[in-house]
């Protein structure tokens, strides 16, 4: 049921990605549009890859699929149902991942050991499992919504491996008010020490489009980049 073609392997029928052969020395590549999986692994160790295009009747990604590629950015379309497990882990040079609409919830171990500087939890996520961001060591800035109905009880958004401190003492950037955040304690959906890291808290600022006149506050808004930046308030 299956075929070798033009470095990688698919089945006959064009709806299973299967393996994209590690000789294979292509920076960029094209998944076939028609494909509907892309199996566990099927990019493991593809290390020349840089970029890759996914079809719009794509709905599945298997575990590790991507594991220790080259790729530097992807981005998924709003077919996209699921990934699994790992499915972004260990790619030294992953610095964005695009969700699409079609993905309401990041599983555990999603994108371990990642180079993301800022994360951008989007609007239609609405839970999150357990370690999504281990060891992204370069994790600077983390913007999570007020949309959010559920977090592992058992997660651990951040953590080194052993147990160790981390390196960068994330900023939490909330899309919310500080009475949303309250309310989110006080329903559980949210945890103290989910940003408590060996005794450090780390800064939690509340999103306001517009300066804010509350000196006493702590908030922020996005730059014309869409890039998370802190209200300078005079006191």
């Amino acid at each position: 049921p299956f075929k070798l073609t033009d470095g990688y392997i698919i089945t006959k029928d064009g709806k299973e990605f299967i393996y994209y052969l590690q000789s294979n020395t292509a920076e960029s590549f094209t998944v076939p549009n028609g494909v509907e999986t892309i199996s566990d692994c099927a990019f493991l160790n593809a290390v020349n890859l840089q970029q890759i295009s996914l079809p719009d009747t794509l709905t599945t990604i298997g575990g590790g699929a991507f594991y220790n590629s080259g790729l530097t950015y992807i981005e998924l379309p709003d077919s996209v149902t699921w990934f699994g497990e790992g499915a972004f882990s260990q790619a030294p040079n992953l610095k964005t991942v695009k969700l699409g609409k079609g993905i309401t919830s990041v599983c555990g171990g999603a994108s371990w050991g990642c180079q993301f500087v800022y994360l951008d939890i989007p609007d239609w996520i609405t839970s999150i499992g357990n370690m999504p961001f281990y060891s992204c060591v370069k994790l600077e800035g983390f913007v999570l919504h007020k949309y959010l109905t559920s977090v592992s009880p058992t997660s651990v958004l951040f953590a080194m491996p052993f147990g160790a401190q981390l390196r960068i003492l994330p900023t939490i950037y909330f899309r919310g008010t500080e009475a949303e955040w309250i309310e989110m304690m006080q329903k559980g959906i949210l945890r103290e020490e989910l940003f408590i890291d060996h005794g450090r808290q780390m800064p939690i600022y509340f999103y306001s489009e517009e300066e804010p006149t509350d000196t006493e506050g702590l908030y922020w808004h996005y730059d014309e980049n869409g890039n998370p930046v802190i209200w300078e308030i005079e006191k």
